[in-house]
């Protein structure tokens, strides 16, 4: 596997990898299409109040693209 800065092999789970941006822990996968996706793991109100300031899910081609655009979230 091409070295992905804030992406890593799931320890717990198969086929899964975890990534990080912005504090933040993502479950990352093959989607079922051929593309990736993206998901926070436990979403909390990043605001301190009310709920999440995004819905957290991101998709894409690449896992490159998607190590792309959580580095893009941590901007």
């Amino acid at each position: 596997m091409k070295y992905l800065p804030n992406i890593e092999k799931s320890a717990f789970r198969r086929f899964e990898y975890v990534g990080y941006a912005e504090g933040r822990v993502y479950r990352v996968r093959k989607h079922g299409c051929g593309g990736w996706e993206a998901w926070l793991q436990n979403p909390q109100p990043i605001d301190g109040y009310g709920t999440p300031t995004d819905d957290g899910y991101l998709r894409a081609a690449t896992l490159a693209k998607i190590s792309e655009m959580l580095a893009a979230e941590g901007e």
